[in-house]
């Protein structure tokens, strides 16, 4: 197999919509090039909440804008990232929430859950300007199957 592996999708609009089929696509070719189906299930869901942060947050309130999904698989980990032109959020400002009581419904956190998934499914999280883009990426220490 060659390295890196890479693909890169770019939509003019992101959409809720559009979230599972993105992030479904991208789990296709995670499984294609060797990842389990079980591993590539958790990074679908990591992605689904990263593009779905995009289309709600960075586009709140405004017409859809531009999101590219780019996913590279190299030698040593699996970089998923999406890039988009929206309102700047860094996901670093979020802290996680308290440990809620499973007896008090109260103490169930309403938001901010997306971000905790998204870190307990990958190994870290990056958040940088890059050529007019807003980028979020999650490494995954994952060495590519040769």
């Amino acid at each position: 197999m060659t390295l890196p592996q890479r693909f890169v999708v770019t939509r003019a609009e992101a959409t809720i919509e559009s979230t599972h089929d993105l992030a479904e696509e991208a789990a296709g070719h995670l499984v294609a090039w060797g990842l389990p189906a079980r591993r590539a299930a958790d990074l679908r869901l990591a992605l689904a909440e990263m593009i779905c942060n995009v289309c709600r947050h960075a586009y709140a309130g405004e017409r859809p804008g531009p999101l590219r999904l780019e996913l590279v698989w190299s030698a040593d980990d699996i970089t998923l990232s999406v890039a988009h032109q929206g309102v700047l959020f860094d996901p670093f400002s979020v802290k996680e929430p308290p440990e809620p009581d499973p007896e008090d419904p109260s103490t169930w956190p309403e938001g901010g859950m997306g971000l905790m998934l998204i870190r307990q499914l990958t190994d870290f999280i990056e958040y940088y300007r890059s050529g007019g883009w807003i980028i979020f990426s999650a490494i995954v220490c994952e060495p590519l199957r040769q």
